[in-house]
């Protein structure tokens, strides 16, 4: 499936890192947000480590969002086999 998520702040991230690594198709959609993030990730370094932490694949808040969505589509019988892990 492909999703667009708009800005790309902790949660959307988090959300769409999940998504990815259960193989779906994600973009973002950034403003000019996106510059000035990539300006402040090159040349300050607790920019570039907050923006690691939020695009870990393998973050327990990740995991626990991808086992939460997964719970919830099994409850209310929505098929969803790429969230299966």
């Amino acid at each position: 499936m492909r999703i667009l998520m708009f800005g790309r702040g902790g949660i959307s991230t988090i959300y769409g890192r999940v998504l990815a690594a259960a193989g779906h198709d994600v973009e973002f959609y950034v403003r000019l947000m996106g510059t000035v993030t990539g300006w402040a990730t090159a040349r300050v370094p607790i920019a570039r480590r907050a923006l690691a932490a939020h695009t870990d694949q393998n973050m327990v808040e990740g995991r626990t969002v991808l086992r939460d969505t997964s719970r919830e589509a099994r409850r209310h019988h929505i098929p969803a086999p790429r969230l299966e892990t």
